[in-house]
């Protein structure tokens, strides 16, 4: 679909994003079936000078929904303060939901999300970016819809393949 830029794919139904002046909106469509929906309400984080986002899509089997996550990384002043949102969005819906206790974090370059068994999930370095910095898994169950910390085994390589 032109404008969208492909999120992932679930079981064959794709999830693309589009960036709009007032925010992001969310489309789905079956690639086989021709199917495509309508775009979802207008997602917008709390302003800010500077932004970083990551989108994840996966099933929540407890509820045969599809949804969205979004998770949005503000610098709100030149002073480095900073301000985590996470959003999330199952299809059909009339609005994004607002969840509360996302750590705030620094994603690593170019690692996007996986999903696994009604789960997303983000390798991230958590607080500012240092060489002493705790890089951990961040977890979002879709059915409960809340997100935890998971850490990585004692022997976990990290290899940039962006050097490569």
């Amino acid at each position: 679909m032109l404008g969208y830029h492909l999120v992932g794919s679930c079981n064959g139904l794709h999830c693309g994003v589009s960036e709009i002046p007032e925010g992001y909106r969310v489309c789905f469509w079956n690639k086989a079936t021709r199917v495509i929906s309508r775009e979802s309400p207008t997602l917008s984080f709390s302003p800010g000078i500077g932004r970083r986002t990551m989108f994840g899509f996966g099933y929540d089997p407890s509820s045969d929904k599809y949804k969205v996550v979004a998770i949005a990384l503000t610098m709100l002043s030149l002073d480095v303060s900073q301000k985590t949102e996470m959003k999330v969005y199952s299809a059909g819906d009339s609005s994004w939901r607002n969840l509360k206790g996302f750590p705030v974090l620094w994603t690593l370059p170019k690692v996007g999300e996986v999903y696994l068994s009604g789960t997303l999930n983000w390798v991230v370095i958590k607080g500012k970016e240092t060489i002493h910095s705790e890089i951990v898994i961040i977890s979002v169950d879709l059915e409960k819809e809340t997100c935890r910390s998971l850490f990585l085994p004692d022997d976990f390589c990290f290899v940039d393949t962006n050097q490569f």
